[in-house]
């Protein structure tokens, strides 16, 4: 049995986490306070009653709570074969690996927040249209500043550029047979080529930070391959400005490993429901059915 770890990104940054598991986890809610200068339990303890984390904090928070649900689950017994994370939970997988630790993804994680933080832009949310289909309504719309941020599933996208073409395209992309466009609220172009900028100043950073050698596969959001450690921090680079090829990434997976078993940590109602519409929609019977060939393990945090 293969055993896949799927890690979510931000966004939703742990207003229900359990508070045991900073308990479980002193080590690194202790590195964590000392690098950022502040305490992520604290920051989450506020949140609560005080509206969601500015972007940065709910991006360093979303790493630091993932790090800590996949050292519980190793301590419980989880052994992984392959790792995968979307959006930034990327960098989780790349610890869960062994490519960098947790004091440098943390660092990295901070870094990328600011540089996305001084970038214009908005995103939306496209259910019910393929891809395909939305390139030609937007072509015919000529809305060619659209571009996708993240490819999901077979149904679901995401798309990046000024607020006001997006704005435009939600109600074309409705009329084209779209069931949901929903702009997000983080208000920020991730994974698009108006993060070029940010991108260049990330990479001057990744050239003086070591990787080392992935101990098992990690499955990269850009090019839907596993990473190879000599060209770890080129692949960051491109993961600020090139589009999430989720749908893409379960794929290489399941068709290698057609038994394989889905632990998701983090946001697992997200990574789960993403999941089952792949398999549903694409691949064949999945973790939603019966028959499934692909069963999901939902862990306890």
């Amino acid at each position: 049995m293969t055993n896949v770890v799927l890690f979510s990104g931000f966004g939703s940054h742990g207003k229900d986490v359990n508070e045991d598991l900073f308990d479980r986890c002193p080590d690194l809610d202790s590195a964590a306070a000392d690098i950022l200068g502040y305490s992520i339990r604290d920051r989450l303890r506020a949140d609560r009653g005080a509206g969601p984390l500015d972007s940065p904090s709910n991006q360093v928070a979303a790493f630091v709570v993932n790090a800590m649900k996949y050292h519980a689950h190793r301590e419980d017994g989880l052994t992984p074969d392959i790792v995968m994370g979307r959006d930034l939970g990327e960098y989780n997988a790349l610890e869960a690996a062994g490519v960098l630790d947790f004091g440098t993804g943390l660092r990295l994680v901070h870094l990328r927040a600011e540089l996305v933080g001084n970038a214009d832009g908005a995103m939306a949310a496209v259910l019910g249209l393929t891809p395909e289909e939305i390139r030609a309504v937007l072509r015919s719309a000529g809305l060619h500043g659209l571009v996708f941020t993240s490819l999901n599933t077979p149904y679901q996208s995401v798309l990046s550029g000024r607020p006001s073409d997006i704005a435009r395209a939600e109600e074309i992309l409705l009329r084209a047979g779209a069931y949901d466009v929903r702009p997000i609220a983080m208000g920020k172009p991730f994974h698009s080529p108006l993060l070029a900028a940010a991108a260049e100043k990330f990479r001057d950073a990744l050239r003086g930070t070591t990787f080392g050698r992935p101990r098992i596969p990690v499955i990269a959001n850009c090019t839907a391959l596993p990473y190879r450690q000599e060209i770890t921090a080129e692949v960051l680079a491109r993961h600020m400005r090139e589009p999430v090829r989720w749908h893409e990434s379960i794929r290489w997976v399941a068709d290698r490993f057609p038994q394989a078993v889905y632990t998701a940590v983090g946001d697992q109602r997200l990574l789960l429901k993403m999941l089952r519409q792949i398999f549903a929609e694409s691949i064949g019977p999945g973790p939603t059915g019966a028959t499934s060939r692909s069963p999901v393990r939902i862990p306890s945090y």
